[in-house]
């Protein structure tokens, strides 16, 4: 493929973090589905605002290839005309950018509009009527989060860093005891995971089987049999 294809091929491809990382590593992250929607709708938010910006620019940047082309027209002398020709091819891959950032700004919106309605569906959440900022669903999520903080020292070090015990203690007496209890059962269940895992890669097919009817437990699954 000749170098200049290549490159005007790669100037019209549109990429963006996929679904599957916005999901994953941006939304899943927040834990609970309260805090997601809230994530989502930040997420949202910006990139609503970077689709009307570049929306803007491809705009405006028609109107001033338009004057810029009435000008050419009009103008008489050889030298400026051409100067004016090179000016224009500035204008046009301009074009080509922005819309390679109008394309891709959108393509990440869209991505979000559809993790959020997935979000809604699953949860049964009335959006208009949705109190984000609600204190009880705060807290679960601290708890929550500070349990995996913890979890993960745990699995990984054998004991919770200094770091996470000092923010942990910092909690009420009742919310840092459901801390540790909740880190310590979920840190014993990915452990067993763990092992589950190096079984199935020795190839036990029992323990595939029995792993795929029990690994889709989460931490928020503890938290609500705790909390029933």
């Amino acid at each position: 493929m000749e170098t200049e294809k290549l490159l005007d091929i790669c100037r019209h491809k549109a990429f963006t973090q996929t679904q599957y990382q916005n999901q994953s590593f941006v939304i899943n992250a927040q834990l609970t589905p309260l805090k997601k929607i809230r994530q989502c709708i930040m997420e949202l938010s910006l990139r609503e605002e970077a689709v009307r910006e570049k929306d803007q620019s491809l705009r405006k940047l028609k109107w001033k290839m338009k004057e810029r082309e009435e000008a050419i027209e009009k103008e008489e002398s050889i030298p400026k005309k051409e100067m004016m020709k090179i000016e224009f091819e500035k204008f046009e891959y301009e074009h080509i950018k922005y819309k390679h950032q109008y394309d891709m700004a959108k393509k990440d919106l869209d991505n979000f509009v559809e993790i959020m309605q997935n979000l809604i569906q699953e949860n049964n959440i009335d959006l208009e009527n949705l109190d984000i900022d609600d204190p009880e669903e705060d807290r679960k999520y601290w708890l929550i989060r500070m349990a995996k903080n913890c979890a993960v020292d745990i699995i990984c070090t054998g004991r919770i860093t200094n770091a996470n015990l000092s923010a942990v203690l910092d909690m009420k007496e009742e919310d840092y005891k459901e801390v540790l209890l909740l880190a310590h059962k979920y840190s014993n269940f990915i452990s067993m995971e763990i092992n589950k895992s190096s079984e199935i890669a020795m190839g036990s097919l029992r323990n595939e089987l029995n792993y795929a009817e029990n690994s889709n437990k989460k931490l928020l699954d503890f938290y609500e049999e705790d909390n029933l």
